[in-house]
């Protein structure tokens, strides 16, 4: 998913807000190098909103998800990230791997 702007990433970031509750954030590592920051975070959360199209399942999901942000003035200007959504679709039920979508 690309998103342009300041405005498209709070829509698409506040899609996931609403759909997922009781968040917890655990950053295993975080490094820097020249303008860029990577981290590898976990992500423990409820699921308790419609997310993509998948209605609530009251399930608590945990998603490993990796971020490399690149700063300038000491501003994020960029950030790119890899989320397990597989994993995350795998533990609320809606995905199969015998399925073919």
């Amino acid at each position: 998913m690309e998103m342009n702007g300041l405005e498209e990433y709070k829509q698409v970031y506040g899609a996931f807000a609403s759909a997922l509750h009781d968040t917890q954030l655990t950053i295993n590592d975080i490094m820097a190098e020249g303008d860029k920051v990577m981290t590898r975070v976990t992500l423990r959360c409820t699921h308790k909103g419609e997310l993509e199209g998948i209605a609530p399942t009251g399930k608590t999901l945990t998603v490993s998800l990796f971020t490399v942000f690149r700063l300038v003035g000491g501003k994020i200007v960029e950030e790119q990230e890899l989320l397990d959504e597989l994993g995350m679709m795998q533990q609320c039920g809606t995905w199969h791997p015998c399925l073919k979508t």
